[in-house]
């Protein structure tokens, strides 16, 4: 009767786990990279991608990309060993295929810790642009570089 007790304790204690991670992580899966599809204005969706060098993952996702409004990316850094204390509005970089560069206007997740996210914006892109670049030099002394057409 006690063994049974404890394999039901068991059973309970691991469905209340997997309740959990399934209720707190609902966008990831089996591999822990995150499905979204997000959507600006004109209901263009884009990719996220992914850049795994070093000791930090680095994840993009172009939120907006216009010729008539400042563009937006969320970006996401992790990692389980450094600091992420870096200035990702003053080393981000934005291309075009046009050859136009530009600097970034403003980042929300702010610096440090294992873990950041947040909006990377932009201004708004030169006509006839046809794909964009995102540089993020330096970090964990790798340059990330992501790149999508545009839609």
């Amino acid at each position: 009767m006690k063994n049974k007790l404890v394999l039901l304790f068991a059973i309970i204690l691991a469905l209340g786990v997997i309740s959990f991670v399934i209720l707190k992580f609902p966008n990831q899966t089996k591999t822990g990279k995150p499905q979204v599809e997000q959507k600006n204005n004109s209901s263009i969706s884009y990719k996220p991608l992914t850049d795994e060098k070093g000791e930090v993952v680095v994840e993009a996702v172009p939120t907006k990309l216009s010729t008539k409004e400042n563009n937006e990316f969320t970006i996401i850094l992790t990692t389980h060993s450094v600091d992420l204390n870096y200035d990702l509005e003053n080393i981000a970089i934005l291309t075009d295929d046009k050859g136009n560069q530009y600097k970034s206007i403003s980042w929300t997740g702010g610096k440090g810790g294992h873990h950041i996210e947040g909006t990377l914006t932009f201004s708004k892109l030169s006509q006839g642009a046809s794909s964009v670049k995102l540089i993020i030099p330096g970090i964990d002394n790798q340059d990330r570089i992501f790149e999508w057409e545009l839609n």
